[in-house]
């Protein structure tokens, strides 16, 4: 049992996607295959399942997994839910969006491997695809992911670098945090 499994008894432990994203996507013309990289109980995943995308989600906890696989049978919403570690899994399409949201936190021990994921996933963005970034409001964390597309990708275009207040609730304990997020997000310029 990871440790999400057990955060995860608490059934919509994020609540809802954020409304930002929603009017993202909501207005965003393109539909295709998306990705969504640490899903957790899928609530960015069902958005895009019900947006029109042809979903792939996946989080290495089982709970999250299945509840989010639940929450897609109940709504008539097609998901492949995968359970794996993010790190390893081999991806086998490309997509044309993919998500990572609350994913990278770049402390040291974890840094390059973080920044090694973010690389294999810009492998699989198709063109005109566009990669979702949502991340603590930190400046270290953001300059890292800035950084590494305008030295690996400078024509990628920025389309979304922006911040967004969260308001974290964990109903069993009352507890509550505010937070801040730089949503970060940037379209392959190649056609």
């Amino acid at each position: 049992m990871t440790a999400y499994d057990k955060h995860y008894r608490e059934e919509n432990l994020f609540g809802e996607p954020y409304p930002e994203f929603v009017d993202f996507i909501t207005h965003w013309p393109y539909r295709g295959r998306a990705l969504d990289l640490g899903c957790g109980q899928g609530r960015d995943a069902l958005l895009l399942a019900a947006a029109g995308f042809q979903v792939t989600a996946i989080d290495i906890s089982k709970v999250g997994v299945r509840q989010m696989l639940s929450e897609a049978k109940e709504r008539h919403l097609s998901i492949n839910g995968i359970v794996a570690d993010i790190y390893t899994v081999d991806l086998e399409h490309t997509y044309d969006l993919i998500l990572f949201n609350s994913i990278f936190h770049f402390e040291t021990p974890d840094r390059d491997k973080e920044l090694g994921l973010l690389k294999a996933a810009t492998l699989h963005l198709n063109p005109q695809g566009v990669i979702c970034i949502f991340v603590h409001q930190a400046q270290q964390k953001e300059t890292l992911i800035k950084d590494f597309f305008k030295t690996n990708y400078p024509e990628w275009r920025v389309i979304v670098d922006r911040y967004l207040d969260y308001l974290y609730e964990e109903k069993s304990s009352d507890f509550r945090s505010a937070m801040k997020f730089n949503m970060y997000f940037v379209q392959n310029s190649y056609s």
